[in-house]
């Protein structure tokens, strides 16, 4: 052969430069970042309404929507499971409960039977009047098995009697050796109306209440997460340091999915009591007409006024994150009647009522003000109000399954 022709030979060589080369590697590296990415720190207080606002809100919101409905709903929520291969894989994760979150942690076990385990505790008291606490030595070696993928506290804090001997459970379990993934769902965050100081001598009892969370040791994958959903103070999270980690979520999807569903979905207006309460929740309501009310001055008096939107015809949703009182939300309803809405219901959260307050709306409803008053079982004592008209109550079991399974597929 020639010289000319093996030159030609080495010129018909495909050459690859290393320039070529590192973009494929690089993609392909981000690629695999991308997938492994997991929601531990996540701080996002939408997860479900993510989904939720890419779809027409006259269809289902999400594939856990089912949850809310009967008959096939354990059946299609058992393949969406199995379809992201928990089951397959033997995972599951054990849930240790308050007694007072009893019936919520079966309505989980209910829905997804192949992956929750439920773990009693032995809530007694010794004759002095303190704990004696309890959890049975099989229920401890559930909660280190290799099979299990995390540990769940589900926790009632609406009671200052019931706070310590739960504290006491929390910062035990995570010392049994073997325990990885510990999670702590707070569905109420009892201090959050309590976060800032105005004078000397006050105490804002919720970074107390932070800091004894943050006392939580370590298990064997890390920090334990905090769940909390709806806190009244979006600032509080910072009252945590960098021994655990918190991710603030919502139980608007609930009300959301109730709404896409009724007979009367397009005559349906969200109204704000207030600007905090908009500046929060408006993000969530974008498929809706807004109303915002507002406290003004009227000679001596202060008193709400509709300050934005039209009221006329239309079923007004009054929204906030708690009530207490209620004395705000009957004010509102009011100002909303005078403006010409033909129908007026609340939504809540979390619904605190001190001193039987919730008998305001049972008069209101008597009174034609108040149509529906809806709110979350996040403080276990106001389930007794299910059957109280104008009570909605909403399970949160659905949105905790959706968060846990959400939690593990990331």
């Amino acid at each position: 052969m020639s010289d000319k022709e093996q030159k030609e030979k080495i010129d018909d060589t495909p050459k690859i430069s290393v320039t070529d080369a590192e973009p494929k590697k690089r993609n392909s590296a981000n690629r695999k970042t991308r997938r492994s990415k997991g929601s531990i720190g996540d701080t996002n207080l939408e997860a479900p309404e993510r989904v939720s606002n890419k779809i027409s809100p006259t269809r289902k919101i999400d594939p856990f929507s089912n949850l809310l409905d009967e008959d096939d709903a354990d059946a299609k929520c058992r393949r969406s499971a199995l379809r992201d291969g928990d089951v397959k894989k033997g995972k599951s994760t054990v849930i240790v409960y308050h007694h007072s979150m009893e019936q919520v942690a079966k309505e989980m076990k209910d829905l997804f039977p192949e992956i929750f385990r439920l773990v009693p505790v032995s809530w007694n008291t010794f004759a002095d009047g303190w704990p004696n606490i309890n959890i049975s030595t099989a229920d401890v070696n559930a909660l280190t098995k290799h099979s299990v993928y995390q540990v769940v506290y589900l926790g009632a804090f609406d009671k200052p009697a019931n706070l310590f001997e739960q504290f006491a459970v929390i910062h035990a379990i995570p010392k049994f050796v073997g325990v990885r993934n510990f999670k702590i769902i707070c569905p109420w965050f009892p201090t959050g109306t309590m976060e800032r100081v105005e004078h000397l001598g006050e105490i804002a009892t919720a970074r107390s209440f932070a800091n004894i969370l943050d006392r939580t040791p370590m298990s064997q994958s890390g920090p334990a997460t905090i769940t909390i959903f709806d806190i009244h103070a979006l600032q509080s999270q910072f009252y945590f340091s960098d021994n655990v980690l918190v991710e603030l979520k919502s139980a608007i999807f609930l009300l959301r999915q109730h709404l896409a569903e009724r007979d009367d979905h397009d005559d349906i207006a969200i109204c704000f009591p207030d600007d905090g309460a908009a500046k929060r929740f408006k993000p969530k309501f974008t498929e809706y007409p807004l109303l915002v009310c507002m406290k003004v001055r009227v000679g001596e008096e202060r008193v709400i006024k509709v300050h934005e939107g039209e009221p006329e015809g239309k079923h007004c949703v009054i929204v906030d994150d708690l009530v207490q009182t209620g004395g705000t939300l009957i004010s509102c309803a009011k100002a909303l009647q005078a403006a010409g809405a033909k129908k007026i219901s609340c939504y809540v959260t979390h619904a605190i009522f001190p001193n039987e307050s919730w008998k305001k709306f049972v008069k209101a409803k008597e009174e034609g003000l108040i149509d529906s008053f809806f709110f979350v079982d996040t403080i276990p004592d106001t389930k007794n109000l299910a059957d109280i008209e104008p009570f909605k109550v909403f399970s949160i079991a659905p949105l905790l399954c959706h968060q846990l399974m959400k939690y593990r597929r990331d």
